[in-house]
């Protein structure tokens, strides 16, 4: 009976959540208004999962996915069935940008490798301008019309990547080692 017991813990060790586990797309606000959205993309742990929003101006929520956003840096903390826990910072911009349900191209872009020690990697069909941000917010790198970016000369921990095409943006974290 003790293999039993080790074997169900390391089992549920396994699909312990973590912040590589979070992914998101957002829909910027209109300027001066609160029309933004985040579509939260949980890929791993194990359901049910406890969402708890907080942004700017005092915003909390309960749901997976928010709208109604202003300007600002939205974070969620998402608690899986084992108490597995991942956080999530995520940037809503003021832009004219369309949402990101309205470009199918993008959702079939893959970002490798992550976590990473140098160069970020982007798999998909075209070129787009790709945008690094400090969890604080600050622009840290820029590369436009590329497949890749060089994160070698950035301190180790999390930061936002953002994927930007005429027709929609996505954003991810990825892990700086």
């Amino acid at each position: 009976m003790k293999k039993l017991f080790t074997l169900i813990i390391g089992l549920a060790a396994g699909l312990q959540l973590n912040a590589a586990d979070l992914e998101s797309s957002v829909t910027f606000t209109e300027t001066g208004g609160s029309t933004g959205a985040i579509d939260l993309i949980v890929n791993g742990g194990v359901a049910p999962y406890v969402f708890s929003w907080t942004g700017p101006d005092g915003y909390s929520a309960s749901t997976e996915d928010i709208s109604g956003l202003e300007y600002g840096m939205y974070t969620v903390t998402v608690t899986d069935k084992y108490c597995g826990i991942a956080v999530l910072e995520v940037f809503v911009d003021s832009s004219s940008s369309s949402s990101i349900s309205e470009f199918s191209e993008i959702n079939e872009i893959e970002i490798y490798p992550n976590p990473t020690s140098n160069i970020i990697y982007v798999q998909s069909q075209s070129k787009v301008d790709i945008e690094v941000y400090s969890l604080a917010g600050e622009l840290v790198l820029r590369k436009d019309n590329t497949q890749s970016i060089d994160i070698s000369e950035q301190e180790s921990g999390s930061y936002l990547i953002k994927l930007i095409h005429p027709e929609g943006i996505i954003s991810r974290q990825i892990i700086k080692l």
